[in-house]
């Protein structure tokens, strides 16, 4: 199970070297079970990145952040960047500091702006995403050395893409490089945004656990793609407490769950059963207390089938 990120970039690699061959081979059906096992693949590297943030990768902090700067550089995203906007969201969760779930969070922010932000995120989410880092650079309070980390992670991004791209332009290879890379980028960010809108969209409770959906998988299947997505869907204990490792997560989801019988209705066994109450708040995305006014703030106005 440590060895979940190297597989999954292995697994990126040869599903999108087999994404190219049965295109070349003119077998399409095939060339799309590929991409879609590139993108869930490619997801799996967001979420390596998300690890190396929480210095959970390796006990080695420069290997551990060796290894954050190359899943960051793959996916196109910085990882001392990362860092600090993920770090808003877990020491700030719900509240208007929370930089990575602008401006779902900020009360003054327009609906139209809000719905504007969802629709995106759910649909070309690298754009939303550039929007957000890029906001997160110009606006985010870090030290003079934290930001520097941020523009040299950036630059080195920036110089990789454009390497990959003038080889690419050199060779022709623009149908290999959407097939292989660009598309199940994209998938992956729209993987990573339906999954954490759906962790949190729609919740007005006043501490991280209840501002949070989990989910326990059921059958085999889920539990394989769970363990794939290195455990994020166990999303309550690592929100109480961010260092918990990754293999760790589904023995603390369950006792939080036994211990936490308020949260239980923010527990579901699938996501397919969460998504619904994040797709019906669309219409008025928000995530925080500061909106209870308006919502109810009660786990309970979220009601859920629950997981056990």
């Amino acid at each position: 199970m440590k060895l979940m990120p190297l597989f999954t970039l292995v697994g990126w690699t040869l599903f999108g070297y087999a994404a190219i061959e049965t295109w070349n081979a003119g077998l399409w059906y095939l060339t799309i079970v590929c991409v879609l096992g590139a993108g869930v693949c490619a997801n799996s590297t967001f979420l390596t990145l998300h690890e190396a943030v929480h210095f959970l990768l390796s006990p080695n902090r420069r290997w551990n952040n060796l290894a954050g700067v190359l899943s960051g550089t793959l996916t196109l995203t910085p990882m001392n960047l990362y860092r600090v906007v993920h770090t808003s969201h877990h020491g700030m969760i719900g509240t208007e500091r929370d930089l990575e779930f602008w401006p779902y969070v900020n009360m003054n922010s327009k609906r139209w702006h809000r719905v504007l932000a969802a629709v995106t995120e759910l649909t070309v989410a690298p754009l939303y995403y550039f929007v957000m880092f890029s906001r997160a650079l110009m606006k985010g309070q870090m030290a003079p050395r934290a930001r520097a980390r941020c523009w040299r992670d950036l630059a080195l991004m920036i110089v990789a893409l454009s390497a990959a791209l003038l080889v690419v332009a050199a060779n022709g290879w623009w149908v290999e490089f959407a097939i292989a890379y660009a598309i199940p980028m994209t998938l992956a960010a729209n993987m990573q945004s339906w999954r954490r809108l759906t962790e949190h969209v729609g919740l007005y409770g006043d501490d991280p656990l209840s501002l949070t959906r989990t989910i326990i998988p059921s059958n085999p299947l889920e539990r394989f793609y769970c363990l794939v997505m290195m455990n994020e869907n166990y999303h309550a204990p690592h929100h109480k407490k961010a260092t918990i490792k990754w293999v760790d997560l589904p023995e603390e989801t369950m006792a939080i769950y036994q211990a936490r019988a308020d949260l239980r209705p923010l527990f579901f066994s699938t996501y397919l059963k969460a998504f619904p109450h994040m797709l019906k708040e669309l219409g008025d995305p928000r995530i925080g207390r500061q909106w209870a006014g308006e919502k109810p703030k009660s786990p309970a106005a979220s009601p859920a089938a629950s997981a056990a």
